[in-house]
C-alpha cells in the first residue's frame, strides 16, 4: 500500500540550511542527487506489525499433535526457587503433564561495551563512531593528542586485515566534514561514551512465539529486580530467580542448569531453551520420536562438533541417574574449582570454564565412565596438543590422529527429514542432512587413579562452603543420590547405572547460517501460510555476533512488534530510541533512490555515506538504507527465490511482512555495531530497515486516526488477551502532535 506523508512546515528545513548543507557535501562527495534525499520526522502513534490474529489461539494449533497444548492450564508463580519447597510449588503450578520449557534470560538491560582495540585483542586502539562507519587512526592513538584522522567507510565492516583501521574497501577523511566531532570528542572523552543498553528483550518475543505454538508451560529464570520487573509487566510468564550462592561467576547460567538438574531429580520433564531460539512447529512429537525417544538427555550439536547448551532436554531421568548427574555436575565442578584455584594453577590448569564447554567435558566424563576435562584443560600448545587429543582418543578406543570428536565417542545414525515438516518446502536443501549421534552415559568414577596424560586430579582434597552447599540443596529435595565419583568402592555401582545421550538432529535445532540465512525461515518468502521446514531455529551464528540476534530475528519477521511496545510502553522500542525522544527524528533516502539499481556497490557507499554525513549535521537518526538482493553486485536474478545466494557474512535478507521477493533488501551487516545505532552526544543514532519500515506504519496509521489492524483487533485488546498489564504510553505523540 502507498502513503502520503506530510511533515509539519515547523519540522522543515529552511532554504539557508539545505544549500549549507548541499555545499558542505558537495565540497567532500561532488554532486550526488541531494534532492533525493527525504527528511522525515517521525512522529507516531503506538499501533502494531501483525504476525498474527488474537485468534490464533482458537485456530489449531501445533501443539495438538503431541497433545501438549498447555493454554489456560497452568498457573501463576514468582519467586525464589532456592527453598525445596518453593522448587516443588513452582514445578507443580507451570509444568503440563510432568513437562516444562525452561528460559533464561542473561542479557536484560546488558551493559555493552565499545571498547578499545586493545579490549578486542588488536595492537592498536580502535574507536567505532557510528554506522559501517569505522572510526579509527591512521597511526596509534596518542593519549595526549586524540586521533590524528577519523575514517569513515561504509562497507560492510571493519576487517581485521588491515593494520590499524581493518578496513577492507574505500574511505574517505571527514575530520573537515565533521571538526566537532574531534574537537569537542578527545581520546579520553570518547573512551567514556562506552556504555550502551539494549532496547529489545529476548524473553517477551521467545515467550510469544512459544505461545503462538501453544505453549505456557513456561518459567523465567532471572534476577529477583528483573522478574519483579517482568511480573508487574506480564504476570502470565511465570519467573523465579535463586539467591543460590555461587562462587563461579555466570550466576543466570549456572541458576538455569541447577533448576533444570533439580527438575529432572524430582521427576519432571525440562526443555531449556536460549532465548534466541525460535519455534515453528510441535517439538514434542519429534522429540518424543524414536529414536529420539529412548534417550534421558539431549542436547543441540554445535558447529565444533560439542554441545551447544542453547536447546537441552532433560526427560525422564532417573534421581541417581547420569543425565541428572551431568548437568548438576556443571555447577559442582565449577564452584569446587572456583574454591580452590590455586590447587590449578601450581599445574598450569584453568580452575575456570565457560559453562558450554563444562556441558561437554561433563557429558564426555558419562560417556567415558570417569571424570574428564577434556575442553576446560585443552592443551593448545602444539607441543602437547597432539598427545593431550592422543590419550583422550584412546580412552575410547580409538586411532589417534586430529583431535577429539563426536565419531570417538559417539554412535553416529542418519534420520529421514520428517515429511509433514517439508508440506510446504518439499525441496528444502537441507532435508538430507538429518542424522544424531547417541551413547550410553553412566555415572563417571575415577577409581583411584588421575592419569597425568589427563590432567591429573580434577577436584581440590576438599570441597569449599558453595560446593557443599549445592549438594546439600540436592539431597534436601529429596531422591537417591548418584554414587560418589570420588570412591573407588563405587565404580561398580556407577557402572550399572545408564540411560542414554543423543544430539538432536538439525531440524530440531537448526542455526541461522544453515537455514535463515538462505531466507527460509522468514514467512513472507515462503508461500502464502507456509511454515518453515524445521521445528525449531536457533539464531546462532549470526553476522555481527551474539549482540545481534535480535537484529536477525527481526529481519526475519520474527518479531512481534506489539510485545516490544508493551515491554517498552514509553515507545522506546528502537536503537536510536532514548528517554527524552522514544521516538526519534530520521534522515531518509527516498525509495526510488533506496530502491534504484544501483550500478556497483561504490555508489551505493556514496549515497550512504552523504545521508550519513547529513543526518550528522542535521541532528537526526539516518534511516540506513537497503540494496535490493537482486541487484548485481550482491547476487542479481538468483536472489528471486529461494535458497537465496547472499553472503550472509555481509548481508541479512530482509522481506516485510505480506511483500515477499518484490522488497527483498539486503542489510549491510556494517550497519550492526552499537555505534551505528545508538545515540551519542555527537551522533543522533541509526534506524535499521525493520525498524524503519515499522516507523512507516505507525506513521500511516496515526495519519488515518490510529485504526485498528484488519483483523479489527486494537493493540491494546491484542495485549490484554496475551496477558499484558501495562498500559500503552501515549505520552511520546506529544511533541509531535
Amino acid at each position: 500500500m502507498s502513503m502520503n506523508l506530510s511533515v509539519p512546515k515547523h519540522d522543515l528545513f529552511s532554504i539557508m540550511n539545505i544549500l549549507r548543507a548541499q555545499q558542505l557535501l558537495r565540497r567532500s562527495l561532488g554532486t550526488l542527487p541531494l534532492l533525493l534525499l527525504a527528511l522525515q520526522y517521525i512522529c507516531a502513534d503506538i499501533t502494531q506489525q501483525r504476525l498474527s490474529d488474537l485468534n490464533d489461539f482458537h485456530q489449531q494449533l501445533a501443539c495438538e499433535k503431541s497433545g501438549m497444548c498447555s493454554l489456560g492450564k497452568v498457573k501463576p508463580f514468582f519467586g525464589d526457587v532456592l527453598p525445596s519447597p518453593a522448587m516443588k510449588s513452582c514445578l507443580e503450578a507451570r509444568s503440563f503433564r510432568k513437562e516444562l520449557i525452561l528460559l533464561t534470560e542473561t542479557r536484560l538491560n546488558p551493559a555493552y561495551q565499545v571498547k578499545g582495540g586493545r579490549g578486542l585483542g588488536y595492537a592498536h586502539e580502535y574507536v567505532c563512531v557510528c554506522m559501517c562507519v569505522c572510526a579509527c587512526s591512521l597511526s596509534p592513538l596518542d593519549s595526549d593528542r586524540g586521533p590524528t584522522h577519523i575514517i569513515v567507510t561504509a562497507y560492510p565492516s571493519c576487517r581485521r586485515s588491515d593494520r590499524y583501521c581493518h578496513h577492507h574497501f574505500i574511505t574517505a577523511t571527514v575530520s573537515f566534514l565533521i571538526p566537532k566531532l574531534i574537537n569537542d570528542f578527545p581520546l579520553q572523552t570518547l573512551r567514556t561514551l562506552r556504555t550502551l543498553r539494549t532496547l529489545r528483550p529476548h524473553i517477551p518475543q521467545t515467550f510469544r512465539s512459544l505461545l503462538r505454538v501453544g505453549y505456557e508451560h513456561v518459567v523465567m529464570m532471572s534476577s529477583e529486580e528483573r522478574c519483579t520487573r517482568s511480573n508487574a509487566t506480564w504476570p502470565r510468564l511465570a519467573c523465579v530467580w535463586s539467591n543460590q550462592p555461587l562462587l563461579g561467576g555466570m550466576r543466570h547460567l549456572l541458576d538455569r542448569v541447577a533448576f533444570m538438574a533439580r527438575a529432572g531429580r524430582l521427576g519432571y520433564n525440562v526443555l531449556m531453551l536460549d532465548t534466541d531460539v525460535v519455534p515453528f512447529r510441535d517439538l514434542y512429537s519429534l522429540l518424543w520420536a524414536e529414536p529420539l525417544g529412548a534417550a534421558a538427555l539431549m542436547a543441540m550439536r554445535d558447529g565444533n562438533g560439542w554441545l551447544n547448551c542453547g536447546v537441552v532436554y532433560i526427560r525422564n531421568a532417573r534421581p541417581d541417574g547420569p543425565a541428572a548427574y551431568v548437568l548438576a555436575e556443571v555447577v559442582d565442578r565449577l564452584e569446587r574449582w572456583a574454591a580452590n584455584p590455586g590447587f590449578f594453577s601450581v599445574r598450569g590448569l584453568n580452575s575456570y570454564c565457560w559453562d558450554q564447554q563444562m556441558y561437554s567435558d561433563t557429558l564426555l566424563s558419562a560417556i567415558a565412565g570417569r571424570p574428564l576435562s577434556y575442553g576446560c584443560w585443552y592443551r593448545h600448545d602444539p607441543g602437547v596438543k597432539a598427545e593431550w587429543d592422543a590419550a583422550h582418543i584412546r580412552l575410547f578406543g580409538g586411532q589417534p590422529g586430529g583431535m577429539l570428536e563426536s565419531r570417538h565417542y559417539l554412535i553416529h545414525a542418519g534420520l529421514k527429514w520428517p515429511p509433514e515438516l517439508l508440506t510446504d518446502e518439499p525441496e528444502y536443501p537441507n532435508r538430507h542432512a538429518a542424522e544424531t549421534w547417541m551413547g550410553t552415559m553412566r555415572i563417571p568414577n575415577s577409581r583411584g587413579v588421575w592419569p597425568s596424560e589427563l590432567g591429573g586430579p580434577m577436584y581440590p582434597p576438599t570441597r569449599g562452603e558453595t560446593s557443599q552447599r549445592w549438594m546439600q540443596i540436592l539431597q534436601d529435595d529429596g531422591g537417591p543420590m548418584w554414587p560418589d565419583p570420588e570412591d573407588p568402592a563405587q565404580a561398580d555401582a556407577a557402572a550399572g547405572i545408564t540411560e542414554t545421550f543423543a544430539y538432536l538432529p538439525i531440524y530440531l535445532a537448526e542455526t541461522w547460517s544453515i537455514g535463515g540465512a538462505l531466507g527460509h525461515w522468514n514467512p513472507a518468502l515462503l508461500p502464502p501460510g507456509g511454515q518453515p521446514a524445521v521445528a525449531l531455529a536457533h539464531f546462532v551464528h549470526v553476522p555481527g555476533g551474539a549482540t545481534n540476534k535480535l537484529t536477525v530475528k527481526m529481519a526475519s519477521n520474527n518479531w512481534d512488534w506489539d510485545v516490544a511496545h508493551a515491554a517498552h510502553p514509553n515507545r522506546g522500542v528502537f536503537f536510536a530510541s532514548t528517554r527524552a525522544a522514544p521516538l526519534p527524528d530520521v534522515l531518509a533516502l527516498d525509495p526510488s533512490l533506496e530502491n534504484r539499481e544501483w550500478p556497483d556497490e561504490a555508489a551505493f557507499t556514496d549515497a550512504v555515506l552523504t545521508l550519513l554525513r547529513l543526518a550528522m549535521e542535521m541532528g537526526r537518526a539516518a534511516a540506513f538504507p537497503a540494496p535490493r538482493c537482486n541487484v548485481s553486485w550482491v547476487g542479481g536474478e538468483k536472489n528471486n527465490k529461494l535458497p537465496l545466494g547472499v553472503n550472509h557474512g555481509v548481508y541479512i535478507p530482509y522481506s516485510p511482512a505480506g511483500k515477499g521477493f518484490n522488497d527483498l533488501r539486503c542489510l549491510w551487516t556494517g550497519y550492526l555495531p552499537y555505534g551505528c545505532q545508538a545515540v551519542r552526544s555527537y551522533f543522533s543514532g541509526g534506524l535499521l530497515a525493520p525498524e524503519y519500515d515499522h516507523l512507516l506504519q505507525l506513521i500511516h496509521q496515526h495519519g488515518s486516526g490510529g485504526s485498528s489492524s484488519s483483523s479489527g483487533t486494537s493493540s491494546a485488546d491484542y495485549l490484554a488477551a496475551l496477558g499484558f498489564t501495562v498500559a500503552l504510553d501515549q505520552r511520546a505523540l506529544g511533541r509531535h502532535s
